[in-house]
């Protein structure tokens, strides 16, 4: 998933949307990125630990979740505004 919301900001760049967007969009993936490497983290801790600790294991269930939530209002927003920005402007013609 990290992976995923690395190459999100990769082809935001390069398809140059508009600035404010971009900036916006950028961000919010990045911060996807870090939850679901937090997530992992809190997995891996969870599973090495002895005790049975359900606490972290929904933390990191929580997060996780939330992460995927993210990252699809990521993905709406820079469709929405790749498919506003290529669209022709009609041309009005006065008399």
């Amino acid at each position: 998933m990290v992976g995923v919301c690395i190459t999100l900001v990769g082809i935001v760049r390069l398809l140059e949307v508009h600035a404010a967007i971009a900036t916006v969009t950028d961000n919010i993936a990045a911060g996807a990125a870090l939850m679901f490497l937090v997530s992992t983290l809190l997995s891996y801790v969870s599973f090495r630990t002895e005790r049975n600790i359900t606490k972290i294991e929904r933390l990191a269930d929580l997060i996780f979740l939330a992460g995927l939530v993210i990252l699809v209002a990521c993905g709406i927003m820079l469709a929405w505004e790749i498919g506003q920005s290529t669209m022709p402007q009609p041309v009005l013609h006065h008399p």
